[in-house]
This record gives C-alpha cells, structure tokens and sequence, in this order.
C-alpha cells in the first residue's frame, strides 16, 4: 500500500513538473498577460538541505493551478530559487512537503503540490528526471479565498525557520 501511494504521489508530481515548466516559460517570456499579479518579496536567503534559498515570487493572483483538482479557496505558489548550485530528484522528491504557509495567528497551511524549475532543457523525459539538476521548486498551498498575503510568512519545517512574504 505506502508503495502504490509513493508511485501515486511521484505520478502527480510529474505531472506537475510539466505543467510547472510550461507555465514558468510562458510567465519569463510576458505571454501569460500584463495583467497577472504578483508579491515581489525582498530577497531573504534561508537554508534548506543545505543549499542556500530564497523566495523570488509569490503568485496569488488565481492563475495557479496544482494540475489535478480545483482549490477549496485559492491556491499560492511561492517560488523557491536555489542560489548556491542545484538541487536533485531527490531533495525535490522527498522533501517538498517540508513547507509551510502560515498566517498571523499561526494557522498552518501544507504543501498540497509542487513545482519544479530544471536547468536548461525544460523538455526532459521523465526516465531522466532522477538525473536532472534543478534550479528550484515552487510549493503550492490552498488558502481560504478571502485571505490576503500580507502577514503571512513561509515555515520551512526542518530548519525551523519562518521567512516573511
């Protein structure tokens, strides 16, 4: 059973490794439209497994999409960038649920998907993706739709450290 379930979770994580690319290239390139909303944050580095992170988007402007099933209230990206190297399948494969969204009172919201940013060729096969480098990752999370960004800040469990938006 924690097999099917691993082989389930590492199938929805593909799928959103193609969608996370495709919707990242058209967002770099301005064809997504003029008129998506995004929080630039300032660039605080934290670290994970590691590496040296930091936060350089949060979209919350209703175009994210975790690539299987519709938001409850809406769902935010916070895009991770690794500045110190790249990361592996593996860090990416057993470590994305190591965020957290919290809000001012302290209520916890979990990775309900993820994203991932390859180096280079954004069109690798899914039998190269253990040997792939990746730049990023970009967890997804399902807040309540009325709630507003400010105040909230992103909890990296195992560093416990609390990084502002």
């Amino acid at each position: 059973m924690k097999r099917i379930v691993l082989v389930a979770l590492t199938i929805a994580m593909l799928c959103t490794i193609t969608v996370g690319c495709t919707e990242k290239s058209e967002k770099s390139s301005g064809q997504a439209g003029t008129d998506t909303q995004t929080s630039k944050t300032e660039a605080v580095e934290f670290s994970w497994l590691g590496h040296t992170m930091q936060i350089s988007d949060v979209i919350d402007d209703g175009t994210v999409s975790n690539g299987s099933s519709p938001a409850e209230g809406k769902y935010v990206e916070v895009d991770l960038e690794c500045v110190d190297g790249t990361l592996t399948w593996e860090d990416l494969s057993e470590n994305f649920t190591d965020f957290v969204l919290l809000d001012e009172s302290g209520t916890e919201y979990e990775t309900v998907s993820c994203g991932f940013s390859i180096v280079g060729d954004q069109s690798v096969a899914i039998d190269d993706l253990e040997t792939s480098e990746f730049s990023g990752v970009s967890p997804i999370f399902d807040i309540p739709k009325d709630m507003e960004l400010e105040g909230m800040s992103l909890y990296v469990i195992s560093e416990d450290a609390r990084i502002a938006l």
